[in-house]
Formats: structure tokens, C-alpha cells, sequence
């Protein structure tokens, strides 16, 4: 068996919504938007000096609060051990 000869040439394509060509739908319903319009946007665009500063500050923030509940389990897993140890008790 021989395999379909290829097409050339343009390939028209229609865009059906509710089985209706996008075309024939009005204007206002020829496109469509997938969130909604905000009034107002706020942003705050840092310059790569204070970007990298806040950066470090962060980074900064999570390590000493990461490190804090690592001493603490630390120093639980010590007293458990001590307290729980067989070969002290009576």
C-alpha cells in the first residue's frame, strides 16, 4: 500500500464555538477572556541591588528559623536518650 499523496498548498482551518463558525459569532463574542479584568494592579519592581538584598534577608530568615527547630529536636532526642536509658536505672 502506498501512503496519501501530500497536500501543498494553504490548509484552511475553521474554528467552531458552539458549533457555529467564529466568524459568524459578533464581535464581542469573538474573543473571550480567561480571568477577570482587575481595575488596579499593583507591583513593586526592586533594583538588582535591593533584589539581592532581599534575597539574601530571606534566605537569611529561613535558615536561622530551619536551624532553631534542628537545635530543638536536637536537644530533645539528647534528654529522651538520657532520660530513657536503661543502663542508669535502677
Amino acid at each position: 500500500m502506498r501512503p496519501p499523496k501530500r497536500r501543498r498548498g494553504s490548509i484552511r482551518c475553521a474554528v467552531l464555538i458552539n458549533d457555529k463558525p467564529v466568524d459568524a459569532l459578533p464581535r464581542q463574542e469573538r474573543s473571550f477572556m480567561l480571568s477577570r479584568v482587575q481595575q488596579d494592579v499593583e507591583a513593586t519592581v526592586l533594583s538588582p541591588a535591593d533584589a539581592t538584598e532581599t534575597y539574601v534577608a530571606q534566605t537569611k530568615k529561613w535558615f536561622v528559623i530551619l536551624g532553631a527547630i534542628a537545635l530543638v529536636l536536637m536537644a530533645g532526642i539528647a534528654v529522651v536518650g538520657l532520660v530513657g536509658d536503661p543502663m542508669d536505672g535502677a
